[in-house]
């Protein structure tokens, strides 16, 4: 080139980035030394934007002790600055940091009942922007002052089956320790209490002492509060009631009696149970339900069966309903399908559906155990035999 001058039109160099040149002559005889090294540091990218701020709100209250800091992303920003103080100027810092996230958490409790004010600048590869974002303020939650816990079962107004529930509530920021009290009226006159460090309590005799389950058939009342661990900040209270479901006996049999021989097609009948509305009946080939054959519901006492298989013994319980309320199942009554059913007077009777076909059948009902509840049997004595070992190496520690 000839001229004094170079201008860089079709290279871009990289930001905030050093340069090295150098210029020498040259004529038609060759060219000259080079001149002494110079260099030059390449300008930043646009100026940063402020970051907008999120949380907590401006002229926020209430704000917990360890609150999150939240902001927008800015473009081109590297890593954010954040300035916590207690004055508007920032002249008394509680807290500046460089972090590479859009969010803060402190690890140390602000003071309560205290005013707060923070901002953030974005910061690049060329350093820190010179413009902060708008100034936010907020104001810790008071001393002595912890939220009423969020009660989340039993449900407000709910009917329950149980009558030992488990109780459950969200946590609240800042509380060591629980209140729970029960009572059958809405004003506590009378009522029973506990204190537990966990959102949940179940009446448990080993640990709890004194409880004992809830009442049938009846309204309870239960709150809720905080408390720190000295129990001198108490929380508000939280509110609900639920009610227990009425006492549904175990419905009692009546017909087939219990291990006799029916025809095909029974009709598995039971006494009524006073406030069921409906009835739940299992039937199984095996006492102890593990597999179920039939599961059927009625709405009367009474319930038909069919395509059973012959020369099998069944087992039958029932249950009696009333909308969610659950009862106790009664007592296991079994009996078997036959083709010929012996009398009172001795005679015999065959379904007329009968054909010359026969098939071999099992002698009459008899009190037999089934191999796989001998092998019951056995599981349940091998495990009394294991924990009576653990118990003994136990006693001789």
């Amino acid at each position: 080139m000839s001229d004094e001058t170079y201008t860089l039109k079709d290279h871009d160099l990289e930001p905030n980035t050093i340069y090295y040149w150098w210029v020498r002559t040259e004529n038609a005889c060759g060219h000259g030394s080079w001149s002494i090294v110079r260099f030059f540091r390449s300008a930043c990218p646009i100026p940063l934007a402020p970051p907008r701020l999120r949380s907590p709100g401006d002229q926020q209250t209430g704000v917990e002790l360890k609150p999150e800091f939240i902001w927008e992303p800015v473009d081109g920003a590297m890593k954010y600055t954040i300035e916590i103080s207690t004055d508007e100027k920032f002249e008394y810092l509680v807290k500046k940091t460089t972090v590479d996230t859009l969010y803060y958490v402190l690890l140390q409790d602000l003071l309560p009942g205290t005013e707060y004010h923070w901002h953030v600048r974005a910061e690049n590869e060329c350093g820190a922007s010179k413009e902060w974002s708008a100034t936010w303020s907020f104001t810790t939650t008071p001393k002595g002052i912890l939220s009423a816990p969020e009660l989340l079962y039993p449900e407000n107004g709910i009917l329950i089956n149980e009558l030992n529930p488990e109780f459950y509530w969200k946590p609240v920021p800042g509380a060591a320790n629980y209140r729970i009290q029960i009572s059958k009226s809405p004003d506590f006159g009378t009522y029973e209490e506990h204190v537990t460090e966990k959102n949940y309590w179940k009446c448990t005799e080993e640990k709890e002492g004194k409880c004992a389950p809830l009442d049938p058939d009846t309204r309870y009342f239960w709150r809720v509060r905080a408390e720190d661990e000295d129990g001198t900040i108490l929380g508000e209270w939280s509110s609900g009631h639920f009610n227990t479901c009425p006492t549904l006996s175990p419905p009692s049999f009546g017909s087939p009696p219990d291990k006799t021989d029916v025809k095909l097609n029974p009709i598995l009948s039971w006494e009524p149970v006073d406030g069921a509305t409906k009835y739940t009946v299992q039937v199984s080939r095996d006492s102890y339900f593990l597999s179920i054959d039939i599961t059927r519901i009625s709405n009367i006492n009474e319930l038909p069966l069919t395509d059973l298989e012959k020369n099998k013994t069944y087992y039958w319980r029932v249950r009696a309903e009333r909308g969610t309320c659950i009862g106790e199942w009664s007592a296991t009554w079994s009996f078997r399908i036959v083709d010929e059913v012996v009398g009172s007077g001795g005679e015999t009777t065959t379904p007329a559906h009968s054909d010359s076909k026969t098939e071999p059948t099992e002698p009459p009902f008899q009190d037999e155990i089934p191999v796989f509840q001998i092998l019951g049997f056995i599981a349940d004595i091998l495990i009394i035999g294991f924990l009576l070992m653990i118990l003994v190496k136990v006693l001789k520690k």
